[in-house]
């Protein structure tokens, strides 16, 4: 889920507040003013439960693209896919050397600054 447990507090504190400063200037006695204020923020809790539970599942499914290049990767040939596998090799060597020169690159760097 998005968030943790405090986003439904703060929730539950933030209707609580809003519930009891509009019912304030009423004529309702003051103890069912804070007795309708906690019912509105437990509501709003377990309400704050369905919302990040709606937010994590539409920001966290995959969309059907995926799926179908699952199916893609099937309808290829073994030939395509090797030379698919021996390009990402070939990229991951390019990074390595790029790596290596870097780390030579800093240490003259750092012995000409002693």
């Amino acid at each position: 889920m998005v968030g943790s447990f405090l986003y439904n507090c703060w929730a539950a504190v933030i209707a609580f507040t809003i519930y009891f400063l509009m019912t304030f200037r009423s004529f309702n006695s003051p103890t069912s003013i804070i007795i309708k204020a906690f019912i509105a923020a437990i509501i709003v809790f377990f309400l704050t439960y369905l919302v990040r539970f709606i937010i994590a599942f539409v920001l966290y499914t995959p969309p059907e693209e995926s799926s179908q290049d699952g199916e893609e990767l099937e309808g290829r040939s073994e030939s395509e896919v090797e030379e698919q596998s021996e390009n990402d090799k070939a990229s991951e060597e390019f990074s390595d050397d790029q790596a290596q020169k870097l780390a030579k690159t800093v240490k003259t760097m750092m012995s000409n600054d002693e």
